[in-house]
Order: C-alpha cells, then structure tokens, then sequence
C-alpha cells in the first residue's frame, strides 16, 4: 500500500473485534520516525486454504505513526507460499477521525517490500508447524519484542507506541466515534465475514463431498474388475446408478432383502443347467454311439447301454447394494457367469 509506505500484508479468517484478545506477534517494524509502520499477525488466525498447496490465510494489523496516516488497518490476506506471493480482502481503515472505512481489494501480486517478504515468511512457517513448536516459540519469544502477546487490536496499537515507538509524539485521535460505536462497526463487520466463510466453507464441504462420492465410485469400479468376471459384469453393470424399484420392476421380487444401516442389500437368487455329455450321437437315449467293428470304412453303430445324457444344475446369488434408494455396487456368489452369461 504505497499511499501509507507499505504493502498491505496478511491474511485472517475474521475481523477481531477491539474487545477480542488473540495472540498477536510484531513481524515487521520500519520506516523513519515520524512515518514508522509496525505490521502484526494473529497467530490462531493462521489455517490452510482448504484445496490448496502451502497456502495460508491469517489477520494482520498494520499499525502506523504519521499524522496523516490511518491509526491502523486490518486486512485479510492469503499467501502462497510455493509462488511467494499474496493477496489482500476485506482492508479496513481506521482513520484518525471519521468512519471506518473500506478499501479496495488486491488481488495476487509478487511481494513489494520487506513487510510483504515479512509477513509471508511468517505465516508459512507459523501454518506448517505443529502446536508444540508453537508453544515453544511462544516461550522462547514471550519476553522479546517479537511476540507482544494475548491482546486485543486496540491493545497491539497500545504495545506498539509504548513499547516502539515512546520516543515519538502519538498524534491525536479526532474521531468522535464512542468505543461501543466502534465495536458496533466491527461486530457487523465480522458477522459479514462469518456468513461468507461459512458459504466458503458449505462449497468447499460440498465439493469435497463430491469428490469423495467419485472417489469412492472408481475404488468400488476397481474392486469389481477384479472381483467379477466379464459375463457378470456385463450383465450387472448397467443397473449402477439406477433406482432399486427399476430392479424389482424388471427382475421380479427379490429372494430376501437386508438392511444394514444407511445401505440395502437386495439379493436375487438364479438357477440353470448346464447340459451335460450326450454319448448317443443321436442314437437316443440310454445309447451309445460307438466305432462298428463291422466297417471297413470306420463306420459308426448305436449300442444299447450307454450312460444317458444329463443336464447339470448350477446356481447363482447376485447381490445389489442400495444407498439412498439408487444401486451403487454389486456383488456375487456361485455360477453366475454362466447364469447371468446365458
């Protein structure tokens, strides 16, 4: 943000209003005196962006000193870590009189100063590391200038003067804005921001619930090419998607149905026969056809007292699996091949 000397950086899940304590670090403090600028972040802001790759979103305060500046500005900003870059929502200025006011988002940009470079560095690590090495850095830094502490923003404007800059003169603050006014604004603010992360995040649950649903499809798919032979497969696969009453409707009453949970099992037991050998070669019945002894031409002759033909029985279960009323897999026992191939 070059109108103030600096980049807006940072990103947050939701505005923090001025009664709202978080745990808040100083990661960017310079400029000349009287135009410094102090940048910090809210540490439990920081989360991944869901659907990307080391990517993070956290709240940020800039804070600043000149007279014709801002008292602070919040913003929420997504960083990239992979490409180094980031990009800045919802900016609120907090003038030095007047209302709050709004400016215009940035979209993605490569870093523009040492406060972008600053606050990246930051959230990346900060968003990869684990809790305990969180609280460890928390420890480590408690008595520093780098972590100011469980403060709210008005708070973190307050260590910044007393603790950075106490050698400079604060200007006035002209705006007649009560701090229950103040508050009012922000609370609504934040609730804007509520409703849009919670419409973010029904997408996001809906895409990712969408994903899982084909996801699932293409391991049960996988499943059946190895479980099922062609014949099988060729016979049962169209009914996947279909509703189960277009099953009755074609196949009759089910042999028995189970219910398991949120799923149905609709089994349908299947019987055939396989013909077995027929030794007459046409002689009939209980006959043989056999090489005539007779024949010099190696001729053929019927002889009582061969095995009769006989047909072998041969049985099939297949079973649908039934979500939601729609068939969503299937699976079988026995001779269907030959049952369902015939």
């Amino acid at each position: 943000m070059k109108k103030i000397g600096l980049a807006w950086a940072v990103l947050i899940t939701g505005l923090s209003s001025p009664a709202a304590a978080g745990d808040w670090w100083l990661v960017h403090s310079g400029g000349t005196k009287p135009a410094r600028v102090s940048v910090a972040v809210e540490e439990s802001s920081i989360r991944p962006v869901p659907f990307a790759d080391n990517m993070y979103t956290l709240e940020s305060i800039v804070v600043l000193e000149g007279t014709k500046q801002p008292a602070w500005v919040t913003s929420n900003v997504t960083v990239d870590c992979n490409a180094q870059k980031i990009k800045e929502e919802l900016i609120q200025v907090t003038p030095r009189g007047g209302a709050l006011q709004r400016a215009p988002n940035r979209p993605f940009r490569a870093f523009e100063d040492e406060a972008d470079a600053r606050v990246a560095a930051f959230a990346c690590s900060m968003g990869s590391a684990s809790e305990a090495a969180r609280v460890a850095m928390r420890k480590e830094m408690a008595g520093g200038i780098r972590y100011l502490g469980d403060l709210t923003i008005i708070g973190v404007e307050e260590r910044v003067w007393a603790s950075l800059w106490a050698d400079g003169k604060r200007p006035a603050d002209t705006n007649v804005r009560s701090i229950e006014e103040q508050e009012r604004v922000l609370a609504d603010i934040a609730e804007r921001r509520k409703r849009a992360l919670g419409e973010a995040g029904a997408v996001a649950d809906r895409v990712m619930a969408t994903e899982a649903a084909e996801r699932e499809e293409r391991d049960r798919f996988a499943a059946r090419e190895k479980r099922e032979p062609v014949p099988v497969r060729r016979s049962l696969e169209p009914w996947i998607g279909h509703r189960d009453t277009e099953l009755v409707s074609r196949w009759g009453t089910p042999t028995r149905y189970e219910d398991e949970g949120p799923r149905r099992l609709v089994h349908y037991y299947r019987t055939s026969a396989v013909a077995g050998p027929d030794p007459s070669g046409g002689c009939g019945a209980g006959n043989m056809h056999v090489p005539d002894p007779n024949s010099k031409n190696g001729g053929m002759m019927c002889v009582g007292g061969g095995p009769a033909r006989s047909d072998t029985a041969i049985d099939c279960t297949a079973s649908f699996e039934v979500r939601g009323g729609t068939i969503v897999d299937y699976f079988t026992r026995g001779s269907c091949a030959a049952v369902l191939g015939r």
